[in-house]
C-alpha cells in the first residue's frame, strides 16, 4: 500500500506544529488535512474517513484524550497517535487505554521519530488490508 493512499488528520493548537507535519508527511506521500482544534477535527472526520489522526494532547476546550475517546467510539478503526510533551507522559499512559496507537515526544527535533510512528502505522493498516482481503476472498469462495 502506498502512502498516498493513506489520508491522516493532524490535530494540534500550534499552528507552527501543524504546518511542520503537514509538509513532513505530505513530503513522505502522504494525503494530509489538519485542523487547530478537536471540534474542527471531528467534523472533518464525519466528513471524511481518515486512516491516521496525529493529535496532541494538550490542547485548549477539548484535550487530545477527550478527542481519543469520541475518534474510537464513532471511527474506531481509525488509528490515533498522541503528540506530547514530556510533561504529560501520564496523560500518555493513559491514552493507552483509551485505544491509541502509539505517541510522538514533543519537540519533534529532526522529524525522525514521527517517520518511524507513521511507517509502523502504515505497516499496520497494510497488515490488516490484507487480511480483511484474504476473509473476503474465502467468503467468496465458499459462496
Amino acid at each position: 500500500m502506498s502512502t498516498s493512499l493513506i489520508n491522516v488528520l493532524v490535530v494540534d493548537d500550534e499552528l507552527e506544529i501543524l504546518q511542520s507535519l503537514q509538509t513532513n508527511l505530505e513530503l513522505g506521500g502522504y494525503f494530509v488535512k489538519t485542523a487547530d482544534t478537536a471540534a474542527k477535527a471531528m467534523k472533518l472526520l464525519d466528513q471524511d474517513e481518515f486512516d491516521i489522526v496525529l493529535t496532541d494532547i494538550n490542547m485548549p476546550v477539548r484535550d487530545g484524550i477527550d478527542l481519543l475517546a469520541d475518534i474510537k467510539e464513532k471511527h474506531g478503526q481509525t488509528l490515533v497517535i498522541m503528540i506530547t510533551a514530556y510533561d504529560s507522559m501520564a496523560k500518555v499512559l493513559s491514552s493507552r487505554l483509551y485505544g491509541a496507537f502509539d505517541f510522538i515526544l514533543k519537540p519533534f527535533g529532526d522529524l525522525s521519530e514521527v517517520e518511524r510512528v507513521m511507517n509502523s502505522a502504515t505497516q499496520h493498516i497494510e497488515r490488516w488490508t490484507e487480511v480483511l482481503e484474504e476473509v473476503r476472498q474465502l467468503k467468496q469462495t465458499k459462496v
